[in-house]
C-alpha cells in the first residue's frame, strides 16, 4: 500500500490518503497513525455528516459509488470531498 499527505500552503496537513490492495492492513495502519480510538465511518453506508465528524473515513471509493448511484456530477462530487 501506499500512503499520500494533501497539505495546505503553509504545510499543515489536510488529509492522509492510503491506497492499496485488499487486505494489506490499511484500517489497521490508518487506526495506529491516527489513534486507538479514532472515529472510523464506513463509506459504504455512511451519512455525510458522519463522514464531518470522523478520523478515519474507510472505503472512500463506495461513498464515491454511491453518490454517483444517486446521479450526483462528478464536479459536485470533487467539490463535497474537498469540503469535508
Amino acid at each position: 500500500w501506499h500512503h499520500c499527505r494533501l497539505t495546505d500552503r503553509k504545510g499543515g496537513i489536510l488529509m492522509k490518503l492510503i491506497i492499496g490492495g485488499s487486505f494489506q492492513g490499511k484500517s489497521a495502519y490508518a487506526a495506529e497513525y491516527c489513534s486507538p480510538s479514532s472515529l472510523i465511518a464506513d463509506g459504504s453506508t455512511c451519512t455525510q455528516e458522519e463522514i464531518l465528524q470522523c478520523d478515519i473515513l474507510d472505503h472512500l471509493h463506495l461513498y464515491i459509488r454511491r453518490l454517483l448511484e444517486q446521479s450526483v456530477s462528478e464536479k459536485e462530487i470533487a467539490e463535497q470531498i474537498y469540503n469535508l
